[in-house]
């Protein structure tokens, strides 16, 4: 019985296409060193996380027989587990890092949702004081059931308020409908000096229980075909 119900959980949690982290600790006493990729390969003794389009090479803190921790997501929060690392292999500007599956899962409720980089098309408009502004058009950088960022040539500042429209991929939009205008609250921002753009993170707003379910549906949409 004991085995069976790992082998569920493994299944729901340890899919190939999921979003997964990998952490260690650093040593410094600043917190664990982590690094999030997509799972591509499960057996029954070792998971395989992929990670592309790296602009630096992997940590050598990340190295064979260190202990880290693997969490993984689904719409009911984060879960996570203790593993070795098997191997890591580094080719070019990816790579992958083997560890051992785990024994078992902590789930833990958290407000923390997970992310996964997508260039959506998205519609951004602001209301101020003296009416709506013109609607830009812009990219999202990633997105999660709590917010996304983007990059956008408007003059947002801290706590302004803005709409959100999403475009999704068919493939997404098929299998959860069409998500509605998104209020959104600007939580961050920053600028890019190599070539002038900015950078924005948005906390989405008065998220009713069934659009966050909805939300968390797109975000698992997206880490299936983005893979």
């Amino acid at each position: 019985m004991v085995t069976r119900s790992l082998a569920v959980e493994r299944s729901h949690l340890l899919c190939v296409g999921a979003l997964a982290r990998i952490e260690v600790d650093s040593g410094t006493g600043d917190g664990p060193l982590d690094v999030e990729g997509t799972i591509t390969a499960v057996d029954g003794q070792r998971i395989t996380v992929r990670f592309r389009q790296l602009t630096a090479p992997l940590s050598p803190l990340l190295a064979q027989d260190r202990v880290a921790m693997i969490k993984v997501w689904d719409r009911f929060g984060m879960h996570r587990a203790e593993v070795s690392i098997h191997g890591v292999v580094e080719e070019g500007g990816n790579a992958a890092v083997i560890v051992g599956a785990p024994t078992h899962f902590i789930g833990t409720q958290t407000r923390r949702f997970a992310r996964v980089s997508a260039r959506l098309e998205l519609t951004l408009a602001r209301s101020d004081a003296g009416g709506p502004t013109p609607s830009e058009r812009t990219l999202s950088w990633d997105i999660s059931a709590g917010g996304l960022s983007f990059l956008s040539d408007s003059e947002l500042e801290i706590d302004d308020l803005i709409s959100v429209t999403l475009v999704l991929p068919q493939e997404v939009a098929d299998l959860v409908g069409e998500v509605p205008v998104l209020a959104t609250r600007v939580v961050r921002t920053e600028a890019i000096a190599e070539n002038g753009a900015h950078f924005f993170g948005g906390e989405f707003q008065n998220v009713s229980r069934r659009l966050r379910e909805r939300l968390v549906e797109v975000v698992l949409g997206l880490q299936r075909i983005m893979r």
